[in-house]
C-alpha cells in the first residue's frame, strides 16, 4: 500500500520527465555531435544544434563547371560572304587637298557594310576597320588604299574580294610627291593584282607600279585584262613581239582609265580579240578600239 510520502515521490519523479521532455533540441544536444545514417549530421554548437544534409560521397567528375556557369560554350558559326554591295563611288574614291586631312577620321570609312552569304541571303556586317596601305600619313601626299578588317565571324568565299578604298592626297604647290599615283585593281590571265601600287608579275607580264607601266610579251598566254583604276589615271602598256589577247566577254583589254599602247621597238603586233561583238576588243576610259 502506497502511503503520501511514497506518492510524493511518485509524483517528483513525474515532475522531473515531464520538464525533460520538454526542453529545447539545443539543450539536449550541447556538446554533442550526432551523426545518421542517411548522411545528414547534427552539429552542436554552445546554444544552438545546425541540421545538414550532405551526400554520402562527392566525386568530382569532367562536367565540374565555374560557378555561374552553364554547360553550353557553342562557337558562334562562321558566315560566308559570297559577295560585296558597291560602296558609293565618293566612298570608294577620295581626293584631298593638301592640308584639308589633318587625321585619318576625317576621311570616310564605313563602320557598316552589307553583302550577300552564300545561300544570297542578305549581310549587314558592322564593327568594321580599315587598314591603310601603306600607313597612312596626311602629311604626305601620294595614294593610300583603305582594305576593311571584318570580325572574325566572317570568312570570304573563293575568289571573293574586299572593297578597296582609294584616298589621294594631293601635292602642295612646289611639293614633291610620290610619282606613282594610279590606285586600283587589275585582273590579267585570271590573276588579281590587288594593289597597283605594288609591283607585281606573271607568265609573260609585269606591273611596274612606280611607272603605271603594263609590259606584255610574246609569251604572254592571252588571257583578258580588266584594269580597274580611276577614269583620271593613265596606264602605260609596252608590248614586245606579236601578243593576242583575247576574251569570251565583251573586251579583251578593259582600262577604266586613260591607256597608252606602244611597241617597245622590237617589232610585232598587238591583237585584242573578243567573241562578243557588244563591244570592242580594247575599251580604255579615252575610247574603244579593235
Amino acid at each position: 500500500m502506497f502511503t503520501k510520502q511514497t506518492s510524493k515521490i511518485l509524483a517528483l519523479l513525474m515532475a522531473v520527465c515531464l520538464v525533460f521532455t520538454m526542453m529545447p533540441l539545443s539543450v539536449m544536444a550541447e556538446g554533442a555531435e550526432l551523426t545518421g545514417d542517411s548522411g545528414g549530421e547534427i552539429i552542436a554548437t554552445d546554444g544552438a544544434a545546425t541540421q545538414t544534409n550532405t551526400p554520402d560521397s562527392v566525386t568530382p567528375g569532367d562536367n565540374d563547371l565555374p560557378l555561374g556557369t552553364s554547360g553550353d560554350t557553342a562557337t558562334p558559326a562562321i558566315i560566308t560572304v559570297a559577295a560585296f554591295d558597291a560602296l558609293p563611288e565618293e566612298t570608294e574614291w577620295q581626293n584631298y587637298d593638301y592640308g584639308e586631312v589633318e587625321f585619318e577620321d576625317d576621311l570616310t570609312l564605313p563602320k557598316t557594310l552589307t553583302a550577300t552569304d552564300t545561300d544570297d541571303e542578305p549581310l549587314t556586317i558592322e564593327g568594321v576597320t580599315w587598314e591603310s596601305d601603306p600607313a597612312f600619313d596626311p602629311e604626305t601626299a601620294r595614294a593610300y588604299w583603305f582594305s576593311p578588317v571584318l570580325p572574325e565571324v566572317y570568312s570570304l568565299a573563293e575568289d571573293v574580294t574586299a572593297p578597296v578604298i582609294t584616298v589621294i592626297i594631293k601635292p602642295e604647290g612646289g611639293m614633291q610627291v610620290q610619282p606613282q599615283l594610279t590606285s586600283g585593281t587589275m585582273t590579267i590571265d585570271g590573276a588579281l593584282v590587288s594593289n597597283l601600287a605594288n609591283p607585281a608579275s606573271g607568265i609573260g607580264w609585269s606591273w611596274t607600279a612606280n611607272t603605271d607601266t603594263l609590259t606584255l610579251g610574246s609569251d604572254y598566254t592571252g588571257g583578258a585584262i580588266d584594269i580597274n583604276c580611276q577614269t583620271t589615271d593613265t596606264v602605260n602598256l609596252v608590248y614586245s613581239g606579236n601578243v593576242t589577247i583575247s576574251s569570251a566577254t565583251a573586251s579583251a583589254l578593259s582600262c577604266a582609265g586613260n591607256l597608252n599602247i606602244s611597241e617597245s621597238g622590237s617589232g610585232g603586233t598587238l591583237t585584242a580579240t573578243t567573241s562578243d561583238q557588244s563591244g570592242g576588243g580594247i575599251v580604255s576610259g579615252a575610247g574603244s578600239g579593235d
